[in-house]
């Protein structure tokens, strides 16, 4: 679970709220989308990448045995989870039509799909609808994600 510290030593749990808390304390970052509709954006995707995309898709891949304990269930637990990332990334690519980045200029929810897409094309080698593999593209040529990849042991 991500876990973020604060200056004040108070803890801030989840994905979302992190990266609001971040986007909106450093303002200087531009990582918050101008407007209600961007953020409504970039609030949206976020948390579809974290509840549906990771939370139903991801976790159905990779730990088959919360959904069921059965040995011989978890093949169709895990085709499950396949079934809802794929569907799940065909609603973001649609929603990417046209952009460069989720709420138009890149924002925290870039960050989200990033690492959704990171999981599905960089672990699972599969492929990504066009307008979401663009977008992946676009953040591996970041130099900030190509630092982390590499300080991370993932590039």
């Amino acid at each position: 679970m991500p876990t973020l510290v604060r200056d004040n030593g108070a803890v801030l749990t989840e994905y979302p709220a992190i990266a609001l808390y971040l986007a909106t304390s450093n303002p200087e970052a531009r990582l918050l989308p101008q407007g209600p509709d961007r953020l409504a954006e970039a609030l949206e995707v976020t948390d579809y990448c974290v509840a549906t995309l990771h939370m139903q898709g991801f976790s159905r891949i990779f730990r088959p045995a919360n959904y069921a304990p059965s040995e011989a269930d978890h093949p169709a637990v895990k085709a499950k989870g396949e079934e809802i990332f794929s569907k799940g990334l065909g609603v973001v690519d649609r929603a990417l039509a046209g952009k460069d980045y989720v709420a138009g200029d890149y924002s925290f929810a870039d960050s989200a799909l990033f690492y959704v897409s990171f999981w599905w094309n960089g672990r699972l080698k599969k492929d990504l609808p066009a307008n979401v593999a663009a977008h992946y593209a676009r953040m591996n040529a970041r130099p900030a994600v190509q630092r982390v990849l590499r300080d991370e042991g993932l590039a």
